[in-house]
């Protein structure tokens, strides 16, 4: 509705100034980025929409290998998935708690709001791989290839 009234006032003032060059080319700056946000605001809401539940939390690389699963334990809905190298969490299961958060001893998880840009894929391969994979819902020992919070700093990841 805003974005319709937006319009309308920009094609009165566009058709009021046509002699004025300047207002057109303001116009067009503004439809272009009214234009610009209609599309992000798209693309954001046809993933989550996809996903009928927008993600709350989103385990990231730091779980990779390591597979540790305190952060299962205290989940009070099984939202945690098991797969060979990490878990994941089912979008649809999450309730956004926050217990896990503070569980995992590698920093793998995040708030969707806080997701560092470097994990934004993970968001996607969480939804997916929650689907692939069995729930865990109790711990079990971190795979031998498991790596503390100060080695995985140390390597940069």
């Amino acid at each position: 509705m805003v974005v319709r009234g937006v319009y309308a006032l920009m094609d009165l003032i566009t058709q009021s100034t046509r002699t004025l060059s300047s207002f057109n080319l303001l116009s067009e700056q503004i439809r272009f980025s009214i234009n610009s946000l209609i599309l992000f605001r798209n693309k954001q809401f046809n993933f989550f929409l996809s996903r009928r539940l927008p993600m709350t939390y989103v385990v990231t690389a730091h779980c990779n290998g390591c597979k540790y699963t305190d952060c299962v334990e205290v989940c009070p809905v099984e939202a945690f998935h098991e797969g060979p190298e990490m878990v994941y969490i089912n979008p649809e299961s999450c309730i956004d708690c926050n217990a896990c958060v503070e569980e995992c001893p590698v920093e793998a998880i995040y708030a969707d709001v806080d997701l560092p840009e470097k994990y934004q894929e993970y968001l996607e391969i969480n939804a997916d791989k929650s689907q692939e994979f069995p729930v865990i819902s109790e711990k079990s020992d971190p795979l031998p290839t498991a790596r503390t919070l100060d080695e995985i700093k140390a390597a940069g990841d």
